[in-house]
């Protein structure tokens, strides 16, 4: 085979390998109906909302003001100080005073082996009076059903834990060019129909928005029985189905936004203290994936720009055959990328950073790999837990 051929070969296989993969994803990223808007119950059990609160001033007042929006009336708020240094507990005092469903707990020191959300959610969770704990992240700003259509939904199917893809709202550069990379990357290891499939072991939750009713709470030991998981919101999950009850993982999009970053090192620090553990610790799959994304993301924008300097060179057909596989893998791309981008409501022009994002987010793969191999431990939120 002469040179020009392996380069044709070559060509086409990129094609194929990288449509294959981003067919893949877009499947695995199908999150199935979104949860439909129900009348709230009148006579539907008290809820009892925990919000675990470390240096959250930035988020905690509009998150008490969108519960307080709830159409659902049943519910008590417990918002659990985790010993912030900013003015969280100050401002969630001018809501105490307001309004008596709501209650401000300071949290006790954090005993060795606890992961300091959970000893939060752990200290709200034996206060709490409700037949359902919500357990809602500072960060999260319910929509006004949310609520009433999660323990509609909850009851009609059955489910003992549900949980909700939120809405993110990505509104700086960085957010745009990394997070929606980093949420892609989700499937490569949930899938959502696995997760709801009772048949299966696979679980998983996210923190941000859980409903969970308090007996099956009990029965799994709580946040008691997961104490150093810096993954909290999946180890329940995991207990939760393992024990024999029901969970689901549904799109609740319309229902509830989230504000995680604003910054970069924000970004960095979430990302890199999630991405070791949710990938279960394997060394191997997190170096593997990370390098084939850095060699994806430098070997795909240079395939297409070979491409077209190798027509202007030869101008013959095997050039031009190659620029045409190029282009339509590109034109496919960033119609993937253009459709994901939208569903954040992120401009289009931000697909062409997507290989950028990828280089990031590999980035933030070795550096967590870095952190728990080497025995630093992983960061969050000004403490340091140590990992395996």
């Amino acid at each position: 085979m002469g040179w020009t051929a392996a380069l044709v070969a070559l060509s086409t296989l990129l094609l194929l390998s990288g449509s294959a993969l981003i067919l893949w994803i877009e499947r695995h990223l199908d999150f199935g109906a979104p949860i439909p808007v129900s009348p709230p119950d009148p006579d539907g059990p008290l809820i009892s909302i925990l919000i675990p609160a470390r240096n959250e001033s930035r988020n905690i007042r509009r998150c008490i003001e969108c519960v307080r929006a709830q159409t659902y009336s049943r519910w008590e708020m417990i918002v659990i100080d985790d010993h912030s240094t900013d003015d969280t507990p100050g401002i969630v005092s001018t809501f105490t005073a307001q309004d008596p469903r709501i209650r401000l707990l300071r949290s006790r020191p954090l005993p060795a082996g606890w992961v300091g959300k959970s000893h939060a959610l752990a200290q709200g969770a034996e206060v709490a009076q409700g037949d359902w704990l919500c357990l809602l992240d500072a960060d999260t700003f319910a929509a006004p059903d949310l609520l009433a259509s999660t323990h509609h939904e909850a009851r009609i199917r059955g489910a003992d834990l549900l949980s909700i893809l939120t809405n993110q709202e990505l509104n700086s550069f960085w957010e745009r060019i990394i997070s929606p990379v980093a949420f892609s990357g989700l499937a490569f290891v949930y899938d959502l129909k696995r997760i709801n499939d009772p048949r299966v072991p696979d679980a998983m939750a996210i923190g941000q928005f859980i409903l969970i009713r308090r007996s099956v709470y009990d029965e799994t030991g709580g946040h008691h029985a997961l104490s150093d998981s810096i993954l909290e919101d999946r180890a329940i999950a995991e207990t939760v189905k393992r024990a024999g009850h029901t969970i689901l993982l549904i799109d609740g999009r319309a229902l509830a936004s989230v504000r995680m970053h604003t910054s970069l090192k924000e970004i960095w620090e979430s990302w890199v203290k999630t991405i070791y553990p949710g990938l279960r610790g394997q060394p191997e799959t997190v170096l593997c994936v990370a390098g084939a994304a850095i060699i994806g993301a430098v070997i795909f924008p240079a395939w297409w720009v070979a491409a077209w300097i190798g027509l202007a060179l030869a101008r013959n057909l095997p050039a031009a055959l190659i620029l045409l596989e190029a282009s339509i893998f590109w034109a496919y791309f960033l119609r993937n990328r253009i459709s994901d981008l939208a569903s954040y409501k992120i401009p289009a022009p931000y697909a062409l950073a997507a290989p950028l994002g990828i280089i990031y987010f590999s980035s933030m793969m070795l550096d967590s790999y870095r952190r728990v191999r080497s025995g630093r431990g992983l960061t969050w939120k000004g403490r340091t837990y140590l990992t395996k």
